[in-house]
């Protein structure tokens, strides 16, 4: 079933791959660090997992990915022959821990924490215009 058609989003969670994140975690670290898009790069990564059900996983999509919001070649092979950006992606690990996230989705607002479908539970947070997208 495709959810997200009220916010103008395809997700075809029926056939979504389970995959390990991890690298594409990396990925947006380094496209952070490198201060690209990181929102174009989320974007992609979110539109090729779930709208297209590609394995985000794999290197070929990730390269894919950062060359489209302006990463060299060189910096994407990096990522896979070294563990650059792991340790970032561990401090998150850690941090979100510490705060007791322990899966995905979770949304964080005004001390309100919801798991899971973030729609159920937003009318308990005040909502405000995001700022600096």
């Amino acid at each position: 079933m495709a959810g997200g058609t009220s916010e103008s989003l395809t997700i075809n969670i029926d056939t979504t791959l389970v995959v390990d994140s991890r690298n594409a975690h990396r990925l947006l670290k380094l496209v952070a660090d490198r201060e690209l898009n990181r929102f174009e790069a989320w974007d992609s990564l979110y539109s090729r997992h779930f709208e297209s059900n590609d394995d985000i996983a794999d290197w070929t999509v990730l390269r894919s990915v950062g060359e489209q919001v302006g990463l060299a070649g060189g910096d994407i092979t990096m990522l896979v022959e070294t563990d650059e950006c792991s340790a970032a992606v561990d401090d998150d690990i850690r941090d979100a821990a510490a705060l007791g996230i322990s899966s995905i989705p979770t949304v964080l607002a005004n001390s309100v924490r919801i798991t899971g479908d973030p729609s159920v539970g937003l009318d308990r947070i005040e909502v405000r215009p995001a700022v600096g997208r």
